[in-house]
């Protein structure tokens, strides 16, 4: 008889096979196992990986730019203009998209070298405004581009929270896609009109205020973070309405606000400086009587700070000034034969020159050139359709210029580049586009990177385990 051993024997079936038998234990097929172990790595990779890193946006929606169609009934109003670091050029403004409730869009355009379009961006909030086309200590949006290579783009909007007017400042990457965007307000009506970027990489932003100040509305100065976190604001003002049009930073660190006052409560004004130091506390302000408003402020190489100022309604003309670094009347001179026309923007070029631009008898682009102390060297007059409005100017890196304004031709945008001596090379029209959108929310949601590092770690760490405990029921 023989006897079947009872040591070392594995079950299968049911039965009990002698070692000696060699009969193979009942596994899965190798490749199945390592197909099942790959598709679970992977289910947990991208649960526990893709959570490790997020961009968060603010509670508030960003209405983001899809694809677009062309559309006649739409209107796009220009506002400002920067040449980027690539040497083409970026634009803010409002495009009016067509049939679309409350369709007034901030709208970021950037073109390449000879102003064709390469991206263009709208964005929009819960509720919206629309902002004039004039810039003259009128609201309007601004655009800059930041120390990053991105944008930063600022103006007013209607608050989904209180129903009132509050500063929005957007910042951008260098594609025109949002990293952030803030508001700042209070219970009543914020207006803006100048943003720059500060030296310390932060923002600051002026307008006026009626929840802030002591009056119906002062000059308004806040000063955001890098990241757009409040750091501090402050007001100027009486008991009449005072509005900040322009705002630049001091080469002492501080800050210099331009605009207006009023003298009574039914209208009178005043030009008004306000300067203070680094941290918004006040220095010193000049008030200029017989000046309606004081706007497109600068600081001259020379340290000295000019701008253009309005006279009043009664006696109206436009003036060219300069005050010192203490606030000392320099000179002012008149701006002869552009009384019926609006000035808009004032730059120093580089033979310490300055470059003024305006709508000349309201319906023509100008450009107007003068030496170091004033005097007018040279003027030209652009064209486009029966109605131009001008909006901004800029010195190119080639020493020309560039003029962003509004053409009645279908009502677009109108970019403008010079030379020198103020001839023109080439313009483009942009606009009349209706915009497919959808709104990105992030108020309870985050938009996921992949980190790559984190899924070769965890790819090997769950691969490895698993195999492993695989490895000891087999």
């Amino acid at each position: 008889m023989i006897r079947t051993p009872t040591r070392n024997k594995y079950r299968a079936g049911g039965y009990f096979l002698p070692v000696c038998i060699k009969a193979p234990p009942q596994r899965q097929n190798s490749l199945s196992t390592l197909g099942s172990l790959i598709l679970i790595s992977l289910l947990l990779i991208l649960i526990l990986v893709l959570p490790l890193e997020q961009h968060n946006y603010s509670s508030e929606q960003v209405l983001m730019l899809a694809p677009y169609v062309y559309k006649s009934n739409s209107t796009s109003d220009p506002h400002s203009l920067i040449q980027t670091t690539d040497g083409g050029f970026a634009i803010s403004g409002v495009i009016n998209l067509y049939n679309i409730s409350c369709g007034h869009r901030l709208w970021l355009v950037k073109t390449d070298l000879n102003g064709r379009i390469e991206w263009h961006r709208s964005f929009g909030r819960t509720l919206c405004t629309r902002t004039p086309l004039s810039r003259m200590c009128d609201t309007h949006s601004v655009v800059i581009q930041t120390t990053d290579g991105g944008y930063a783009l600022a103006c007013d909007f209607n608050s989904s929270s209180n129903y009132g007017i509050d500063f929005w400042l957007l910042k951008t990457d260098f594609n025109g896609q949002p990293e952030w965007n803030t508001t700042v307000g209070g219970s009543n009506d914020e207006r803006f009109f100048s943003l720059i970027q500060t030296e310390d990489g932060g923002y600051a932003l002026a307008g006026d205020t009626q929840s802030f100040g002591v009056g119906k509305k002062d000059f308004f100065l806040v000063k955001l973070g890098p990241t757009g976190r409040l750091e501090w604001n402050t007001s100027f003002g009486g008991s009449f309405d005072e509005t900040a049009s322009s705002l630049i930073q001091t080469l002492d660190g501080g800050y210099l606000l331009a605009g207006q006052k009023a003298t009574t409560d039914v209208g009178n004004y005043d030009g008004w400086l306000v300067k203070t130091d680094q941290y918004g506390l006040y220095e010193w302000d000049l008030s200029m009587e017989g000046i309606e408003c004081a706007y497109s402020l600068i600081q001259t190489l020379e340290g000295n700070y000019v701008f253009l100022a309005r006279e009043s309604n009664y006696s109206p003309g436009w003036y060219f000034m300069r005050v010192d670094r203490e606030g000392h009347n320099v000179w002012d001179l008149p701006i002869p034969g552009v009384a019926d026309s609006s000035l808009v923007s004032i730059i120093q070029t580089t033979n310490t020159g300055y470059a003024i631009t305006g709508t000349y008898t309201w319906h023509d682009l100008f450009l107007l050139k003068t030496n170091s102390v004033g005097y007018i060297e040279w003027t030209r007059t652009y064209e486009k359709a029966q109605r131009d409005i001008a909006s901004d100017l800029i010195k190119t890196t080639d020493d020309g210029y560039a003029l962003l304004g509004w053409t009645e031709e279908w009502s677009r945008m109108w970019l403008l580049k010079t030379d020198s001596h103020g001839v023109a090379q080439w313009n483009r029209t942009v606009g009349n586009y209706e915009e497919y959108y959808t709104y990105l929310s992030s108020q309870s949601s985050s938009f996921p990177e992949l980190n790559l590092f984190g899924f070769v770690f965890w790819g090997i760490l769950i691969f490895t385990l698993i195999y492993q405990n695989r490895r000891k029921r087999m």
